[in-house]
């Protein structure tokens, strides 16, 4: 849940604007009141709420308020100064909220430039953070005690901000992080009991931090455009924390360095060694950004609750005898370009006990457990026409980056994910993903196969694409992540016969991606009902394959099935297709529907490889479907279908035409429990298209050939019946006498 809390810098919809108002200046306070004239608002003397008070402000007044415990939570959405009469007596405490989102103090927007927040206690809030700063500048965060929080302080996508003397303790998570913030500064700020004390994501790093900043007693080493320094427990006998921002030829060694979001922070440093330290219990072991020609040597790295290790744009780093344990995701690389996967990294480095493989440049290569024995992470890189199989990673990712023509099949990834960047024309099958953050992510990779994999239990999404266009993702089981699949700047992929069950967000969600086709996908009990696809900027994406193929099935549709035929349905008769469209997806301002909506789920059958091309034949059925058979000498399909005694069943069946052909010349007849049966049927230029309905209670369907006479049909039919029973086991049939035998016998 943690990784959620990581990008709610984002979730900024839905914001609850509260109402607060005007005092004396205070010799005691005056270092926090705004250079310029202003009103000074008091509460509780004109308004008993801070938040009315904010509300009855105008840019540039002051908001006094006296010592007091203010339940509530904030929000400031213009330049105020909001002063306490006393930092230990005057609190904001915001615990009796019932949001999922709720800070305590709440900064947003260009509006609140140069709001200054100074003297209070700041506390309660259980689910996000104490003050909570994005797309905003030049806050001057001073003198306040900021505790049991989830989270400190974030500021996110905002700049030039000051923190000065405040003391930010015993928060769940964070005490402060920056996120895309940059030209901050920090002094004489005292950080202790945070999970995770301080950290920087994302910024430009370009930061004011000094030495007066302690974490836990030890200051704070901000070092920028440092060269030829040693750090250990001689030089610098209590880090607190350490970044190396724009060094070169730095030696850092013998350190413990604990308990803060980044254990080790390397940006646009160069040259330097990492050897013989220690990090733990840090959302990031090691953070390296933008930087090359590093030695990380005989590290260990250990209760990362992010990642372990994480490289980003960073070439050409050298990797030996790290020891990387109990790491959420141990070690994870990123990059725009080949060189940002080009890494060092030989068998010496183990992951949970187990050796790190980073294969650079394989082609025609089999990978398996027997080939690459105690492998616990594996990476492709710039590789071609190779296999991976059979591997059973926990906390990694096998990574294929700038790879062809390959194969990733049949793993198992427990707390990890498949990751595909720069890569086109592979096939991802038969994998299973659980636990992780991610199941399968896909980056600027274009032409691939994701197909049969199981993808579930994932704390973000369990399928992402970003930038890439032309793949194929089908027959997933994408159940119980937190989003089922994320499109971001993805076009022209095509989404069929994927089950999409009970993700806790969206079944999908698209962002600046367009033409997109979804088809006979089942979307069952995602959280948002009516809004099982979503998305913003995206235009022309396709719910439905046209009439006769039909659109998905959606949990929530609840139209009827009385009529056939091209939307708007008119032809009598029924067809396994709502008459009525599902407004499937809501694109901000927008509806996208889906025309042909399944009426029930749609259930695949594997039947082999038919001139070439796998096939499978699909039923959407309100019946239990079981015993399915294609027997290509007998020319039959058989199946059995089961429902509640005397009520209504009906089958949509969708053949390949190349099966229709072979094995019924096109012409065929179907049989329920041996007798004849009437039935629907339909044709497009790739499959055949069969519906039928019945009575319950238990029934047998044979699809078999058509005879032009009777007699000739009749002795056929005795001649199906008798291959079945010969191939039955010879055990003794059990008789149910309140149910009759279905056998519905298609032939073409």
């Amino acid at each position: 849940m943690r990784k959620v809390l990581y990008l709610m810098i984002i979730f900024l919809l839905h914001v609850s604007i509260f109402q607060l108002s005007p005092v004396t200046k205070s010799e005691s306070v005056e270092d926090c009141f705004a250079s310029f004239e202003s009103t000074t608002i008091l509460v509780p003397d004109n308004y008993t709420k801070i938040q009315e008070a904010i509300d009855a402000a105008n840019p540039g007044d002051t908001i006094y308020a006296r010592n007091e415990t203010y339940y509530e939570n904030i929000f400031i959405n213009k330049t105020i100064s909001l002063v306490g009469e006393n930092p230990e007596n005057t609190t904001i405490d915001g615990s009796k909220s019932n949001e999922t989102f709720s800070p305590v103090v709440y900064l947003y927007g260009e509006d609140a430039k140069n709001v200054s927040i100074c003297n209070f206690t700041i506390k309660g809030s259980n689910d996000s953070w104490g003050i909570y700063i994005t797309f905003h500048a030049n806050a001057q965060i001073e003198n306040n005690i900021i505790a049991n929080n989830s989270g400190g302080i974030l500021a996110g996508f905002s700049d030039n901000n000051t923190f000065v003397n405040n003391t930010v303790i015993n928060n769940k998570y964070e005490g402060i992080l920056f996120i895309d913030s940059s030209e901050d500064t920090m002094k004489n700020n005292t950080i202790s009991g945070n999970t995770y004390n301080f950290g920087i994501s994302r910024a430009s790093f370009n930061h004011s931090i000094d030495t007066s900043n302690l974490i836990n007693g030890k200051p704070i080493y901000y070092l920028k455009n440092q060269t030829d320094l040693t750090i250990n427990s001689g030089s610098f006998p209590n880090v607190g924390y350490l970044a190396l921002i724009n060094c070169a030829k730095i030696t850092v060694e013998n350190l413990n360095l604990t308990n803060n979001y980044n254990g080790l922070l390397l940006v646009e440093t160069k040259n330097s060694t990492l050897r013989n330290n220690t990090f733990q219990n840090n959302a990031k072991g090691i953070d390296i950004i933008n930087s090359s020609n590093n030695t990380i040597q005989s590290n260990n790295v250990t209760d990362s609750t992010w990642q372990g290790i994480s490289l980003v744009n960073s070439p050409n780093n050298k990797f030996r005898g790290n020891i990387l344990m109990n790491n959420w995701l141990s070690f994870e690389v990123s990059g725009n370009s080949l060189s940002d996967f080009i890494q060092d990294i030989d068998t010496t480095n183990t992951v949970n006990e187990k050796l790190m493989r980073y294969l650079i440049n394989y082609t025609d290569l089999i990978a398996n457990p027997s080939t690459f024995d105690n492998t616990g992470y594996l990476a492709f890189v710039n590789c071609y026409n190779i296999t991976a199989k059979n591997f059973s990673l926990e906390n990694n990712e096998i990574l294929v980056a700038f790879t062809q023509n390959s194969s990733i099949t049949e793993n198992k990834i427990t707390v990890g994910e498949i990751s595909l960047t720069h890569s086109s024309f592979i096939n991802l099958t038969n994998n299973t993903i659980i636990n992780g953050e991610l199941g399968i992510s896909i980056y600027h990779s274009n032409n691939n196969t994701i197909a049969k994999n199981n993808i579930t239990q994932n704390t973000q999404n369990g399928i992402l694409l970003q930038t890439s266009s032309n793949n194929t993702i089908s027959d997933n089981n994408v159940k119980n992540n937190t989003t089922g699949i994320r499109f971001s700047e993805s076009s022209n992929n095509t989404i069929f016969r994927n089950n999409i069950t009970d993700n806790t967000d969206y079944g999908i969600i698209l962002l600046n991606s367009s033409y997109n086709t979804f088809f006979h996908n089942n979307f069952i009990n995602n959280a948002a009902p009516k809004f099982q696809v979503v998305g913003s900027d995206s235009v022309s994406n396709e719910l439905d394959n046209g009439y006769p193929s039909g659109g998905n099935y959606w949990s929530d549709y609840n139209g009827t099935d009385l009529y056939s035929g091209t939307h708007p349905q008119s032809e009598v008769g029924s067809d396994g297709i709502g008459d009525t469209s599902y407004v499937g997806a809501y694109f901000i301002s927008f509806w996208v529907t889906d025309h042909y909506p399944l009426m029930q789920p749609i259930r695949t059958f594997e039947v082999g490889i038919w001139e070439g091309k796998a096939c499978n034949v699909d039923v959407i059925s309100n019946s239990t479907v079981s015993s399915f058979k294609l027997e290509e000498t007998a020319r039959i399909i058989s199946f059995n279908v089961t429902g509640d005694e005397d009520t209504a069943g009906f089958c949509r069946i969708i053949i390949p035409n190349v099966i229709v052909q072979n094995l019924w010349n096109g012409n065929y007849s179907i049989l329920i429990n041996g007798e004849p049966q009437p039935f629907r049927n339909w044709t497009d230029a790739e499959n055949t298209y069969i519906y039928m309905n019945y009575t319950h209670s238990e029934k047998e369907i044979i699809i078999v050939p058509e005879f032009p006479k009777t007699t000739i049909l009749t002795t056929s039919i005795i001649i199906i019946t008798f291959i079945i029973f010969a191939t039955k086991k010879l055990s003794k049939p059990k008789v149910i006498k309140s149910k009759r035998k279905l056998v519905c016998s298609l032939f073409a």
